[in-house]
């Protein structure tokens, strides 16, 4: 399972009660460097000739990747601009796409999640969810770090 922290661990038990059996947490937080080799991993699985070894101090050396899998309809941020980095997004991934919006769909329409963006990412076989905040009857986490009590 992803590297979690407690509000992310708050969001997972949350949408745990809204998905159907099997969905697994992917990825949740990422650093820059973890974003930079999740492209160079699915450009290599794409056949992307890397004319050098991809580092994130020289943005040409990852850049034509990064377009390439654009391309072929993936989507990926760029290191440093990923919503992972910031520690609100959540992919989850399992049998049924669809199956998996519509569950996220319904924490959101029963006020337990409040979204940002939601975005299939058939490519990367995924539901990229971007989390601002979780509510259960007693409590309401804000993913950029703070905590109230209801």
């Amino acid at each position: 399972m992803a590297r979690l922290e407690a509000q992310h661990e708050f969001v997972w038990n949350i949408l745990q009660e809204y998905l159907p059996e099997g969905t697994r947490l992917t990825s949740v937080i990422r650093t820059a460097q973890d974003q930079l080799d999740t492209i160079v991993k699915y450009a290599r699985k794409e056949k992307f000739d890397f004319k050098q070894a991809p580092t994130l101090a020289d943005k040409g050396t990852w850049l034509p990747a990064l377009s390439y899998l654009r391309k072929k309809n993936y989507k990926i941020a760029e290191p440093g601009r990923s919503a992972h980095q910031k520690g609100l997004a959540f992919d989850l991934s399992g049998k049924n796409l669809k199956e998996i919006r519509q569950a996220v769909e319904k924490a959101q329409a029963d006020g337990r999640l409040s979204i940002q963006k939601i975005i299939t990412e058939w490519s990367n076989h995924c539901v990229h969810v971007e989390v601002t905040s979780a509510q259960t009857r007693n409590e309401m986490v804000f993913l950029e770090g703070m905590t109230i009590s209801l």
